[in-house]
């Protein structure tokens, strides 16, 4: 039993005890206190959630899966340490590359041979039939957003996606067996 009860002003929903234990930072042996709080989130009830649909910004220029959640998150922990502006390119070649601009150096962390979702230019479907399989597209980052939300997800969660809209949106989907994650985050202007 899971959803919004407005008769008792309640909120219902399962969580499984070893998941809410894990993702508790102190414990009292006594009383587990919840507080649940609506701000900028509209809560929807269970019955609604198949008329959601996500917002229509076109199609993704790339569409790639992620590395392991372990390594990304030392990659972005490690760049955001040094302070660096951030860009995300990828490919339709399953190339990864994210830089790191520092004042007085640029880093660049490659990464190939990821799964690809984007369709090929063969099935004339993908967003622009004319471009190179090599050619990156690009979005610049927030960084601390983007360390905010790979830091917020659990090791369990290994097939990460990313679609990369040119220069304006990425988003990331995260499917599993019994729910899907998917987060939107505008990209910065690029100088």
């Amino acid at each position: 039993m899971s959803g919004i009860d407005a008769e008792h002003n309640e909120i219902i929903f399962e969580i499984e005890v070893a998941n809410l234990l894990h993702s508790m930072t102190t414990t009292n042996d006594n009383f587990v206190h919840l507080k649940l709080v609506r701000k900028d989130v509209d809560l929807q009830p269970v019955r609604m959630w198949n008329m959601f649909n996500p917002p229509n910004i076109g199609s993704p220029s790339v569409s790639v899966y992620m590395p392991t959640l372990k390594t990304l998150q030392k990659m972005i922990t490690s760049i955001k340490i040094m302070g660096a502006k951030h860009e995300l390119r990828a490919n339709t070649k399953g190339e990864l590359k994210m830089d790191a601009v520092l004042e007085q150096a640029k880093i660049n962390v490659y990464i190939n041979d990821l799964s690809n979702l984007t369709t090929t230019v063969a099935t004339g479907t993908s967003g622009n039939t004319n471009e190179a399989p090599a050619q990156f597209h690009v979005v610049r980052l927030n960084l601390k957003q983007f360390h905010n939300f790979f830091n917020l997800i659990p090791y369990t969660f290994n097939k990460i996606l990313m679609r990369i809209f040119d220069n304006r949106v990425v988003n990331f989907i995260i499917n599993e067996a019994d729910c899907q994650l998917i987060f939107y985050m505008g990209g910065l202007n690029v100088d």
